[in-house]
């Protein structure tokens, strides 16, 4: 939950917001003040407890929009939410640093859109780690993808990989793996709330170099939300060098969370007309998540000598082809019947060497490339 301050106009509406604010499941009122604060009590209320959202009652308005003031002054990342504002210009809420306004008495789906919105306005920053794969179309291969660059992120580049199987009903990571374990990112964003490194470690699996999140669609879990994975981000970012996520072909409102905050999302689609078309559906789905183009490339995969160009697909997309992907069926075929990643000297295999090498900004290794694929542009 995220710590709040509840300031209410009297001691009715003060606990009133208290427990609209704890129904939320979202906010834990840190500090609750039953009648507006200036002065010595707004000092005496910062010095007492941290908080990153605030719920301020706006009946008395002009003495709400004094205490909004001074309270932007003295927290600046402080997400205010004003409560009952009356019809005031956007203008004159913003200049006090408020950030959203709900009504009252309280709908707790409208608090809720309220605190997402004031999150992402104080900690909205692109998470460097994060890079998202999202399929263009079910069945692209995507989790294969990812797969391999998580493991070529390890074992070529010896960084620290968190890998996140996202598509929680459909997961095949483990399966590809041959990892049998009974926990994951569900049980992970469960707890989201309450996770440090020990109860992280009692769910992750490691083979391969690489913790992996697998998604477990055989154990009933609760839907998660959007503030579960951003706390899971939040908590995780300071044991890995990178995240990588597995999504789903259809994106929720959870998992949005995890492309809007991506360093990159990589949107992996095969050479069909139907995928290639989808591709393009997905690029504008992305652009209304607020994912800016130039943090969007495109991963091809399966590609036949046959099939169009890079540089030609990049252009009827829109986006930058990122790596090209070759079709290695029966290497691919092979691996997963031995429940390993393809071997490093594969075609498949190299060619997430050489996405891993862009990831990070390493020069990929010197070695030859049987289908002679070259001046593919890099992310």
């Amino acid at each position: 939950m995220f710590p709040c301050l509840v300031l209410g106009s009297s001691y009715v509406r003060a606990e009133y917001l208290k427990a609209a604010a704890l129904e939320s499941g979202q906010l834990l009122p840190v500090g609750t003040e039953n009648e507006i604060p200036r002065g010595l009590a707004l000092t005496k209320l910062f010095q007492g407890a941290y908080a990153e959202i605030a719920l301020l009652d706006f009946a008395e308005p002009q003495e709400a929009v004094e205490c909004a003031h001074a309270m932007h002054m003295r927290q600046p990342g402080l997400g205010l939410i004003a409560v009952g504002a009356p019809p005031l210009s956007e203008g004159d809420l913003e200049d006090a640093g408020v950030v959203a306004s709900i009504g009252f008495p309280v709908e707790k789906e409208e608090l809720g859109q309220a605190v997402e919105r004031a999150i992402h306005s104080s900690r909205a920053a692109i998470e460097e780690k994060l890079i998202v794969f999202l399929p263009a179309k079910a069945g692209s291969g995507c989790s294969t993808v990812m797969m391999h660059t998580a493991c070529a992120l390890a074992t070529q580049y010896k960084k620290r990989v968190l890998a996140m199987e996202s598509d929680l009903r459909s997961g095949v990571l483990s399966v590809m793996l041959n990892a049998e374990f009974g926990h994951g990112l569900a049980q992970a964003l469960a707890n989201s709330r309450d996770l440090d490194i020990l109860t992280l470690n009692q769910v992750i699996h490691r083979t391969e170099g690489v913790d992996w999140l697998f998604a477990t669609p055989e154990r009933d879990t609760a839907m998660p939300q959007w503030m579960d994975y951003f706390l899971l981000l939040d908590k995780a970012r300071g044991y890995y060098d990178y995240i990588l996520a597995d999504l789903p072909e259809v994106v929720n409102l959870a998992t949005r969370e995890l492309a809007r905050r991506a360093q990159r999302v990589a949107l992996v689609t095969t050479p069909e007309v139907l995928p290639l078309r989808l591709a393009k559906q997905r690029c504008a789905e992305l652009e209304r998540w607020g994912v800016a183009k130039e943090r969007t490339a495109v991963l091809l995969n399966r590609w036949h000598q046959e099939d169009l160009a890079a540089g030609d697909l990049a252009e009827h997309l829109g986006r930058p082809i990122g790596q090209v992907f070759p079709n290695d069926y029966k290497t691919l075929r092979a691996a997963v019947l031995h429940g390993k990643p393809a071997p490093v000297g594969s075609e498949f295999a190299r060619a997430a060497v050489a996405l891993a090498a862009q990831l990070c900004g390493e020069k990929p290794p010197e070695t030859p490339r049987a289908t002679g694929l070259r001046g593919l542009l890099k992310f």
